[in-house]
């Protein structure tokens, strides 16, 4: 029989299959069972009842890993007995189960760790790598079987993928298992994040199991599991209320009885409206009052029309609670105010009254089932019981019990300061709650929970009491926390703008301005209220790097209105105090600050500042400031035009962050690495390559505002204008509440071509004037020159030539003399579209010929294949002999440029421009990306390279951010061009005569 079945029915007297406490079957009489009923031995189904499909279809998911189980659904709908009867029946190797709690400690990854704690053996056998050591401090109990702990990262962010990886390792090694999280609607930040982290590339044989509420489930919990990789499954089990049918069968079973009568179960249906939970404690109540009576071998219920069973679960617990004693009462209250698992010696000192001896309390309360043990402390069985004995205590007696949960807690050797914090609040001993707070938010920053920090810190802030310099303190913490998790930035914000000044000394009133400055600049506020707010921190401050971080707010060129030489000298001040600063890394940061600012105005004292940080690390960032020094210098170099400086940049970054093991640095810089590939025309998987590091910001806008900007442009030169329009103008929205000036024009140049080439000549021009309006009140930006073509081209198309003039010889003046090598490029490209508005097409064919040639030193092939389009087509149309064949090679150069980047769109149009001019059309140039016959592609050589160095499958898709399907693709065709069948092969390929089939760049 299987487990989930149970007898029901029949009315022959004599033995019936039963269940034993396992639920496998045993045979007893009917006067047996009403023995166990009337003796309140059976107040819960021994065996799970109506979710045999539900059941199956979770053994059957778990059992073939890599997957992802998600179980869904209200509470007491039966979450936690499903996982249970998968405990007794998976084969798919050990079930581990960690749970969430209502009342959170400011301590990371809290189910994960109670997983782990368990694990002692497992860890002994398995051979672990240093990394796992990180676990060390998380996990005290298995610290002795764990690698020496390594030494500290310098980023949070770090040290958070550290600690993931030494999760994931374990994982690894367990070999087969489910790891299930349950209670997921009360998940901290870091859990979640860890979920999403092993949903992106689990362990083979690893499967994921978890539940939540659905009516609690967090936009970003479901979100953790909605873009999977191909090789893990997804199946989603929602539990719904039981029927009338259901509710007979889970009654039969509770009760150990043949059968019960279908009007007594349609009675508790209605009243437990179908929670399983909510039908075994009416059951329970039934029992204990004696009302259930068995006629001819079926139950049912005395005088069933005056029986007034309420509905839900509150009555029926708290009647079940009034029969109690009043030592088991007084702890069963207690249990309800601690509402986690705590040890008999907790619960007695919360308990108000009880006697010496507890022991035969204890023992009644887990006869009735109110409590049950976990791992020797007790607990309620289910929240919904506990939340109705909670609000049944008078709130003087709720108070006091608050009060003793506090000081019970406190005497721990192990202080649980979230449980603490909570209690002493909820006792009205405010000041103490305070100090608590504030001790547990600081211990949360430290581990980098900062999440569970800002939870922490808001609650003081929004109390009216506090004294105004703790209460400026709570503020300080928590803008430091929300900026470094940048989340909920308004709110955090208007939580800032609220703390008053008055009291405060000045150096926290310096403090708490610096911190309000640089979270209206994180949201994107406006940027002179910005910059006066940085203003009025500096005079207060008294710390050097505190100082410097306001002088940086104050150069960076924002705000409308301000000179640049305003800025200049801001930079001046920046790098006199550089010295004064303690520490190479943040002299380092500091001289990053300038030199990005430097080159994002044309200022070519950059280099030499750029030099400086160079020796200064010697071309070995350690530290994450100074990964972001180099890095924040690349992206401006970028915008600059500045490209081998950018690459040079970009790679010792992204070397610096790997060594560091800093996973966030190093997406970031990958993400920028991202930007130069699409500018300097390294397409081959950019568009995968894009996707799969816009999955690990999925939740990130900030983050992935340059990946979401290449992901639009690939998409409208791959023909895909629909898509480009929609995600490139709603990420110029946000570019322009964050104040992004400096990506603005690279997202808007498209938006400005798909409209001309969609043949909306006023809406193209509409986009230019818009992003002049929106650029010219803020210092020149040299970014801005990118966008500097399509302009010109748009207001030349909706017969506005006169506008165009004004606008290239407004940026081309800004830009002359700055050390912007991409206005050489820019400034010609823009030029021909004027000239050829003038009807001079020999002289608009020159400009773009120009203009070409720079963007080919600049490695520009996309823009120099625009341009040289532009060329062919102004030459065809003069219809001059003299300019015919160069303007037929020209547009033959401009689709071969678009073929070998896979510009479809691009290609589509220039032939038929060609052939509207009777040019003939290759067949090569019909479409299609670049093929490169039986010589390696660039990105078929990494892979070869990578693969004859060692490197897996899985390794070489990491560090490429490739799929391993594409891996294996790039693999196989690099073996059949080099003709070989075997890794080791490769490498003697590739270092032998067989080196010119590989492909330059």
């Amino acid at each position: 029989m299987a487990v989930n079945e149970v007898w029901h029915g029949s009315t022959e007297p004599g033995p019936k299959p039963g269940r034993d406490p396992a639920g496998v079957g045993t045979a007893g009489s009917a006067e047996a069972r009403r023995r166990n009923v009337a003796g309140g031995k059976r107040l819960v189904a021994p065996s799970m009842v109506g979710r045999a499909e539900e059941l199956t279809a979770l053994a059957t998911a778990v059992s073939a890993p890599p997957a992802i189980v998600v179980v869904e659904g209200e509470a007491g709908i039966g979450k936690t007995r499903l996982i249970s009867e998968l405990r007794v029946r998976s084969d798919a190797g050990r079930v581990l189960v960690g749970s969430c709690r209502p009342i959170r400690e400011p301590f990371p990854l809290g189910p994960v760790m109670e997983v782990f704690k368990d694990l002692g053996a497992e860890l002994r056998a398995m051979a672990l790598s240093p990394v796992a050591g990180a676990l060390r401090p998380l996990v005290p109990e298995v610290a002795d079987f764990l690698p020496p702990q390594p030494p500290a990262l310098d980023d949070r962010n770090a040290e958070r993928h550290r600690v993931f990886r030494a999760l994931m390792e374990v994982l690894a090694g367990l070999g087969r298992a489910v790891l299930v999280l349950e209670d997921l609607h009360w998940a901290d930040d870091h859990t979640l994040d860890f979920v999403s982290y092993v949903a992106s590339d689990p362990p083979r044989m690893l499967s994921m199991v978890l539940t939540y509420r659905d009516g609690e489930a967090t936009a970003q919990l479901r979100a953790a599991t909605a873009k999977l990789p191909a090789s893990v499954t997804r199946t989603h089990i929602h539990l719904t209320a039981f029927d009338v049918a259901q509710t007979q069968e889970l009654t039969a079973a509770v009760l150990g009885a043949d059968a019960v009568s279908q009007e007594f179960a349609a009675h508790l249906c209605d009243r437990a409206s179908g929670l399983p939970f909510a039908i075994e404690e009416l059951l329970a109540l039934l029992q204990t009052r004696g009302t259930l009576v068995q006629h001819d071998g079926v139950w049912e219920r005395k005088d069933i029309d005056r029986l007034e069973v309420p509905s839900g679960i509150r009555d029926p617990v708290l009647e079940r609670v009034s029969r109690l004693s009043d030592d088991a009462r007084a702890i069963v209250e207690a249990a309800a105010v601690l509402q986690l698992p705590a040890t008999l010696g907790v619960l007695i000192r919360t308990c108000r009254t009880l006697h010496d001896d507890a022991g035969p309390a204890r023992e009644e309360v887990l006869e009735s089932r109110l409590l049950v043990d976990h791992a020797g402390s007790l607990a309620f069985r289910h929240a919904l019981a506990a939340q109705a004995v909670y609000e049944d205590i008078a709130p003087p007696r709720r108070q006091d019990l608050h009060s003793r949960a506090a000081d019970a807690l406190s005497g721990l050797s192990s202080r649980p300061r979230g449980q603490v914090t909570h209690h002493l609040r909820h006792a009205g001993r405010l000041a103490e709650w305070a100090e608590a707070a504030e001790l547990a938010a600081d211990q949360a920053g430290r581990l980098g929970h900062h999440d569970e920090a800002m939870r922490l810190l808001q609650d003081l802030l929004r109390e009216e009491w506090l004294e105004p310099e703790r209460r400026a303190r709570a503020a300080i913490k928590f803008g430091s926390a929300a900026i470094r998790t940048m989340r909920s930035v308004d709110e955090t914000v208007e939580l800032l703008s609220q703390v008053s000044e008055d009291g405060l000394s000045p150096e926290t009133r310096g403090e708490l301005n610096l911190i309000r400055a640089v979270a209206l600049a994180q949201a994107g506020a406006d940027a002179t209220l910005q910059r006066a707010q940085f203003i009025r921190a500096l005079p207060d401050l008294t710390n050097t790097i505190s100082i410097a971080q306001a002088m940086v707010g104050l150069a960076a060129p924002i705000a409308p209105g301000v000179p640049l030489a305003e800025h200049k000298r801001w930079l001046r001040r920046l790098v006199e105090i550089v010295p004064s600063i303690e520490g190479r890394a943040w002299q380092v940061a500091l001289l990053g600050k300038v030199a990005m600012v430097q080159v994002a105005v044309g200022d070519a004292e950059w280099r030499a500042m750029t030099v400086r940080i160079r020796q200064q690390t010697s071309d070995t960032p350690r530290h994450f400031v100074e990964v972001n020094a180099f890095h924040a210098v690349a992206q401006n170099a970028y915008y600059a035009g500045h490209h081998a400086v950018a690459d040079q940049l970009l790679a010792i970054a992204l070397e610096g962050a790997i060594d560091a093991e800093n996973r966030y640095r190093e997406l970031l810089v990958r993400a920028t690495r991202s930007l130069l590939d699409h500018g300097v025309g390294y397409w081959a998987d950019l568009d995968e390559r894009v996707s799969v590091l816009i999955n690990h910001f999925e939740r990130e806008a900030f983050e992935r505002r340059e990946l979401d900007l290449v992901a639009g442009c690939l998409a409208a030169a791959r023909g895909d204008v629909g898509s480009a329009n929609q995600a490139l103008r709603k990420l110029v929205r946000r570019l322009e509440k964050a104040g992004a000036f400096d990506l603005i024009p690279l997202a808007a140049n498209t938006l400005i071509r798909l409209a001309l080439g969609g043949g909306d000549a006023a809406r193209a021009a509409s986009e230019s004037r818009r992003l002049a309006d929106t650029l010219k009140p803020v210092p020149f930006e040299v970014s801005a020159l990118r966008a500097l073509p399509a302009m010109c081209a748009a207001m030349v198309a909706d017969e506005q030539p006169g506008q165009a003039r004004e606008l290239l010889a407004h940026w081309s003046g800004r830009s002359r003399g700055l050390d912007a090598p991409y206005a050489a490029a820019a400034v010609p490209h823009a030029r021909g579209f004027i000239a050829g508005a003038t009807g001079s097409p020999f002289a608009a064919a020159r400009h773009f010929f120009a203009a070409a040639d720079a963007y080919d030193r600049l490695s520009c092939p996309y823009e120099a294949a625009q341009a040289r389009e532009e060329a062919g087509t102004w030459l065809l149309k003069a219809d001059a002999p003299t300019g015919r064949t160069q303007g037929e090679e020209a547009l033959h150069s401009a689709m071969a440029g678009y073929q070998r980047l896979g510009a479809t769109w691009d290609l589509a149009r220039t032939t038929r421009t060609a052939r509207a001019h009777g040019v003939p059309v290759p067949t090569a140039f019909r479409g299609g990306r670049r093929g490169y016959g039986d010589r390696l592609s660039p990105q078929e050589l990494k892979v070869a390279g990578m693969a004859a160095g060692g490197k897996t499958n899985k390794e070489i898709a990491a560090g490429l951010f490739l799929s391993v399907n594409t891996v294996k693709r790039h693999l196989a065709a690099a073996m059949r061009k080099l003709d070989v069948h075997s890794r080791q092969a490769i490498a003697d390929r590739l270092t032998g005569p067989t080196q010119d089939r590989v492909s330059e760049k």
